[in-house]
């Protein structure tokens, strides 16, 4: 669609034909689809992606969901669902860059005036593997052995409402009760 010819309009009418049959897709993508002014490549995938995770989250069986460590291999779906997670303060909030520099070890990072340590984060699968949550623990300079601090703790939105935040907040506290610290924050 993009820098398409104003005298194509089968491309805008396929837009329109899109949206209508993917309400998850919003009326400023078709406006913005049909000026031309910008890719569909950009907004279909997600609708796509949002529609599948919806299908997957009304079969999903709560009780097949377990907790893994973030690896290297699974870091491209843990940020893809760290960013659904927490979409409403992307530019701002961004997991990538923790989840990044968590699998480094000794790796820090200053937060808010404060430095952040011995990260690690953990994930929230389903049977097919697919990232529905995240959740993670760090220490900070200040406080370190006597609190760890919960990071990145969210739950997609397609899959909220079925018990895996439960899970998640659970699984933070018992690593927590392994450690040994007092607080977790």
């Amino acid at each position: 669609v993009q820098n398409a010819p104003e005298t194509d309009h089968s491309l805008y009418q396929d837009a329109y034909e899109f949206v209508e049959h993917h309400p998850i897709a919003s009326a400023a993508t078709v406006g913005i689809l049909a000026a031309g002014t910008y890719a569909a490549s950009r907004y279909i995938p997600y609708a796509m992606t949002q529609r599948a995770l919806a299908a997957a989250a009304k079969t999903l069986n709560p009780e097949e969901v377990r907790i893994v460590p973030l690896t290297s291999e699974n870091l491209p779906k843990a940020i893809e669902a760290g960013k659904d997670g927490f979409r409403y303060g992307m530019g701002f909030l961004n997991p990538a860059a923790d989840f990044r520099a968590s699998l480094t070890p000794m790796a820090t990072k200053m937060h808010a005036g404060q430095r952040e340590m011995n990260a690690r984060y953990f994930l929230a699968v389903d049977k097919e593997n697919r990232v529905l949550g995240t959740t993670g623990l760090y220490q900070t300079a200040k406080d370190q052995g006597d609190a760890l601090w919960v990071g990145w703790m969210s739950v997609r939105p397609a899959f909220r409402g079925k018990g895996i935040g439960q899970k998640l907040v659970d699984f933070s506290i018992d690593e927590a009760k392994k450690q040994n610290v007092d607080y977790l924050r």
